[in-house]
């Protein structure tokens, strides 16, 4: 090969690379988020806790006073657990709002109960608390609910955001601190984890799969 043809062949291959790094860092900026298959939300009876669990990673998150409060009190089976805005930096930190509502079925009694705890009733008559919830993001290591109470009616897609600098240097997960029990229950910090209400709705860019 002349030397002529081989510095046209050369900067070929050098205009194709440009092209194709180009098209890597497009596909990285155009997708900053994941997908991944949830199948229970429990919260931890010492109301410590709020623990999503998907089939790679669980969610763990820390719970507030009024939703400590709600988890112990009556109204307790008359909640459904609301999720949205969830987002996850190169540390494994997670962020995202959760949203405590009583159900419609629910008697007034417990309605105003949920009132003194810190709930507010929206303009549609809901009785609803909102809160930003932080937590961790670890590694499943094959921990997944075995009792049908502990599960969601149907596994949900959730859509997670990740910041461009996930990218770059991101933290090595840590393995699930959830663990199960010899009759099938899961625990984490030697608390039962359980599901608010009986059942749980999931609306943070989820789908019914």
């Amino acid at each position: 090969m002349d030397k002529k043809r081989r510095l046209i062949v050369q900067a070929g291959f050098a205009s194709m690379a440009a092209v194709l790094s180009g098209c890597v860092t497009q596909a990285l900026l155009s997708d900053p988020s994941y997908s991944e298959e949830v199948s229970s939300i429990l919260f931890s009876e010492d109301g410590k806790s709020i623990v999503i669990l998907g089939d790679k990673h669980h969610y763990i998150f820390a719970s507030h006073d009024i939703i400590k409060a709600s988890i112990e009190s009556e109204i307790h089976s008359a909640l459904a657990a609301t999720f949205s805005g969830f987002t996850v930096d190169k540390a494994n930190h997670i962020t995202g709002s959760l949203t405590l509502t009583i159900k419609n079925e629910a008697s007034d009694a417990l309605k105003q109960n949920a009132i003194k705890l810190g709930y507010t009733t929206r303009n549609n008559g809901s009785v609803e608390y909102s809160s930003e919830i932080t937590g961790m993001r670890y590694l499943a290591d094959g921990i997944a609910p075995v009792l049908e109470r502990q599960k969601l009616n149907k596994p949900y897609e959730v859509t997670i955001t990740k910041p461009q600098s996930e990218f770059e240097h991101a933290a090595k997960l840590m393995v699930s601190p959830v663990t199960i029990a010899l009759d099938g229950a899961l625990m984490i910090a030697g608390a039962a984890l359980v599901v608010v209400g009986g059942t749980v709705a999931c609306a943070i860019n989820c789908g019914k799969k």
